[in-house]
C-alpha cells in the first residue's frame, strides 16, 4: 500500500475512502475510491465488510495512477464454535484497469493473495497486545447506528445530468 485514509464518513459504518497500491516496476501504480460499509455482530459471531467503487469530488483521478475499479470485495469473519480463530472468507471482484501483464496477474492469484492472508493471520495473533496500547476505546467497526446515507454515483452508473 502507498496511501489509505477516510474521505468522508457518510455514518457510523460507512465511509468512502482512498486507498493507493504499488504495482511491480513497468506497471503504472493503482489506486480506488471506495464506499465502504462493515457491521459487526459480535453476539453473534459475525464480523461482515464490503465496499465498491464510486466517484468523490473530494478524490479526483491522478496522472500518476491507473484508478482501478472495485465491483464488489469484502470481508466475512465467523467465530468457529467450541474453537479459538475464525473462519474467514475473503472475496473480491475488481477491474484493475490499463495494461497489465498476465504472468503479474497470476503471479497475484496464485502467490500474492495466500501471501496476504498469512500475513493477516499473523497480525491477527498480535492485535489484541498492539490494540491494547493504541487507541484502545476507538473501535468503529461496532458502531452501525444508521444515518442517512448519501448518493454517490458508482462507475457503472451514469450521473442524472449525464
Amino acid at each position: 500500500m502507498i496511501k489509505g485514509y477516510v474521505i468522508e464518513m457518510l455514518g457510523k459504518g460507512v465511509e468512502i475512502g482512498y486507498y493507493s497500491a504499488k504495482m511491480p516496476m513497468g506497471i503504472t501504480n493503482r489506486d480506488f475510491v471506495n464506499l465502504r460499509a462493515w457491521k459487526a455482530s459480535p453476539k453473534k459471531g459475525e464480523w461482515i465488510i464490503f465496499n465498491h467503487s464510486v466517484k468523490h469530488k473530494d478524490a479526483p483521478e491522478n496522472k500518476s495512477f491507473v484508478r482501478a475499479i472495485s465491483i464488489r470485495t469484502g470481508y466475512f469473519l465467523k467465530k468457529i464454535e467450541g474453537k479459538p480463530g475464525v473462519q474467514f472468507i475473503y472475496y473480491s471482484q475488481s477491474d484493475p484497469k490499463g495494461w497489465i501483464p498476465s504472468w503479474v496477474m497470476n503471479t497475484v492469484g496464485t502467490k500474492v493473495a495466500p501471501q496476504i492472508i498469512d500475513t493477516l493471520h499473523n497480525v491477527s495473533l498480535k492485535y489484541k497486545d498492539w490494540k491494547a496500547n493504541n487507541n484502545p476505546d476507538h473501535k468503529p467497526w461496532l458502531e452501525t447506528e444508521k444515518k442517512k446515507k448519501k448518493k454517490h454515483k458508482t462507475e457503472e452508473e451514469p450521473a442524472a445530468d449525464e
